[in-house]
C-alpha cells in the first residue's frame, strides 16, 4: 500500500484572502453598474415630472383662460390654485423648475412670458434640451 504525503498537517478548508478579495471586488463593480442605471432612470423620471408639470399648468391656465373671458391669470400661483391638479399646495407640492442657471426654483418663476393675451412656461431638462407649452396649450 502507498503512503499519501501531506505537505500541510492542516486541511484546506475556507477560502483564502485573494479568493475573499476577488468576490468583494466583483461584487462591487456589479454595484456599480447598478447605481449608473438607477442615477440614469431617476434623471429620466425628474425630467417626465417636469414635463407633465409643465403640461399641468399649461391645462390649468387654458382651463383658467376658458372661465374668464380669454384673460390668463397674472397673480401666481394665487389665481391658479383652482386649476392646478396638485391642488391648493401646488407651488410647494410640485417637483420644482430647473431653470436655465442649473438651479431649482418654483414653477412660478419658471414664465419667461406672463400677461392676461398669453404665457410661455418652460423648464430645462437634466438629460438636456427644454420643454415649454405656451398660449393654446401648444407644447414642445
Amino acid at each position: 500500500m502507498k503512503k499519501i504525503i501531506r505537505l500541510s498537517k492542516f486541511k484546506n478548508k475556507g477560502f483564502t484572502l485573494i479568493e475573499l478579495l476577488a468576490v468583494i471586488a466583483i461584487i462591487g463593480i456589479l454595484a456599480g453598474l447598478v447605481m449608473v442605471s438607477t442615477s440614469r432612470a431617476r434623471k429620466q423620471a425628474r425630467d417626465t415630472q417636469r414635463k407633465e408639470m409643465v403640461r399641468a399648468i399649461s391645462g390649468a391656465m387654458e382651463l383658467y383662460a376658458n372661465d374668464n373671458d380669454g384673460r390668463y391669470p397674472t397673480n401666481l400661483p394665487n389665481d391658479l390654485n383652482n386649476y392646478i391638479s396638485a391642488g391648493s399646495g401646488w407651488n410647494t407640492k410640485a417637483p420644482k423648475c430647473l431653470t436655465s442657471q442649473n438651479s431649482q426654483v418654483n414653477w412660478d418663476q419658471c414664465f419667461s412670458s406672463l400677461s392676461e393675451n398669453g404665457y410661455t412656461i418652460s423648464t430645462r431638462l437634466e438629460s438636456g434640451g427644454t420643454f415649454s407649452c405656451s398660449t393654446g396649450g401648444t407644447c414642445q
